[in-house]
């Protein structure tokens, strides 16, 4: 088990209602790899002129290049995509951090193994790629249909929910 051990400071623990650092029980139970990712996402950053949290936020893509290294899978697709999403400082902010992370996994002997996933072989077909909001909505919509019963959901429109909501009001007419 891969963790920001950054992330395990008291000010975390009672956000989370925790009365006690988990890191204990979780070491005794699982191989755990503790990594500051935070602090080391920073410290790829610290000559761009960026805030805290512009900094802060891409400490995702640290563990994203990490998982890169680890499991042998091709970085440049992300990194066209962070091309064509973001612009200046936070373009070369996650590039790096996402750089950062993978060169971590090549240097670190932290991990005594990385592994190679193949290229799926994927039969010619006809394919749909979907959220897990999409799949869920989906999934209601099928149990309603298969149980002949109407579909009730009681949900608050906000994020992530609202997407769930949106695709359910798309197929109301299974209702």
């Amino acid at each position: 088990m891969i963790v920001n051990s950054d992330a395990f400071n008291e000010k975390s623990f009672e956000r989370a209602g925790l009365a006690e650092d988990p890191l204990p029980a979780l070491r005794e139970r699982f191989r755990l790899i503790e990594i500051p990712m935070t602090r080391l996402t920073f410290e790829a950053l610290k000559d761009l002129a960026l805030s805290q949290r512009e900094a802060g936020r891409s400490k995702n893509f640290f563990a994203l290049g990490l998982l890169y290294w680890l499991y042998g899978r091709p970085i440049e697709p992300t990194m066209a995509w962070i091309e064509s999403r973001f612009e200046g400082e936070i373009r070369e902010a996650n590039r790096r951090v996402l750089m950062a992370g993978y060169h971590f996994g090549e240097t670190s002997e932290q991990f005594p193994v990385s592994f190679e996933v193949p290229r799926a072989k994927i039969e010619p077909g006809t394919y749909r790629n979907i959220t897990g909001n999409t799949a869920l909505a989906y999934g209601c919509v099928a149990a309603s249909v298969l149980m002949d019963r109407p579909l009730v959901v009681g949900a608050y429109p906000i994020t992530p929910a609202s997407d769930v909501l949106h695709e359910l009001a798309k197929h109301r007419n299974f209702a």
